[in-house]
């Protein structure tokens, strides 16, 4: 099991999440020590909502896996009809478009648009990329040429196999271009790939670490977990600080051997002495 893997709610009710309906879908936001237990997104639960679950789940009672390319069938039909994106009909149907008074539905119809459905995208932030592979692909064809005269130019962005392969997982945002509306993104999950899509086929995900705030600061004494063993240094760039993110790793270190190295997960840093107490 990974973060950013999709899950699929199962037929048994539980105390724990009453308001989540049999067969929703969701995300794995967190993964507990030992992967024995999972936290979870549902896609149409509040903002901040999450629930935890035991893993695995063999018979699926409460949860199980379902593919990067599901889609609700609600949202299949509001696509349908409207050509909105899998992500744009989700946001409309999340904020009740489908079940509101005659008068808001008829106002938040008039207003229905695949930009106004859809979240703000920042670097270094955590999105997902579209399951709609025809969609996409309309996106990509879009993409002007690139008129640089730059030696081994390939042209611009076009859809190729490697943007198809990743439809639907999770990855970071790396770069936002505004000249051709793009954006860089790096998977994460089975593979580490940098890949360029059009800005409209990747959308911005719940992410619970955007919540916490650094536990270091800059000259902090820390230990860094390396291959063999841990090994000291100080802290020499806080790079995540909530929301705001300036890199795509919490911190970069430089270790008392000299080397300097960036840390990638804050599982992986600890303060001088957090291993004896």
């Amino acid at each position: 099991v990974r973060r950013g893997d999709r899950i699929r709610r199962g037929p048994v009710q539980s105390d724990t999440d009453k308001g989540v309906a049999k067969g929703q879908l969701g995300t794995i936001v967190r993964i507990g020590a030992g992967q024995e237990i999972v936290t979870v997104k549902w896609d149409r639960s509040p903002l901040d909502e999450v629930h935890r679950y035991t893993w695995p789940d063999p018979a699926g009672n409460y949860i199980a896996s379902a593919s990067f390319t599901d889609v609700a069938e609600d949202v299949q039909q509001l696509q349908r009809k409207r050509g909105l994106s899998s992500a744009a009909a989700e946001n409309f149907l999340s904020r009740g478009g489908s079940d509101a008074p005659a008068g808001r539905a008829a106002k938040m119809d008039a207003d229905v648009s695949e930009d106004s459905l859809r979240g703000q995208l920042q670097p270094f932030h955590r999105v997902r990329i579209l399951p709609d592979s025809i969609l996409v692909q309309e996106w990509f064809d879009r993409i002007p040429p690139c008129q640089c005269t730059r030696q081994g130019c390939a042209g611009g962005v076009h859809w190729n196999s490697r943007a198809d392969k990743h439809l639907g997982q999770e990855g970071l945002l790396l770069k936002i271009d505004t000249i051709d509306d793009t954006v860089l993104v790096e998977t994460s999950g089975p593979c580490q790939c940098q890949i360029w899509y059009p800005r409209l086929a990747v959308e911005p995900v719940f992410d619970p670490d955007l919540a916490d705030k650094p536990e270091f600061k800059v000259g902090a004494q820390v230990e860094c977990r390396m291959q063999q063993s841990w090994e000291r240094g100080a802290v020499i760039e806080v790079l995540w600080n909530g929301a705001t993110r300036q890199g795509r790793s919490p911190y970069h270190v430089k270790l008392e051997s000299g080397e300097t190295i960036v840390v990638p997960h804050v599982s992986l840093i600890r303060g001088v002495g957090a291993a004896d107490s």
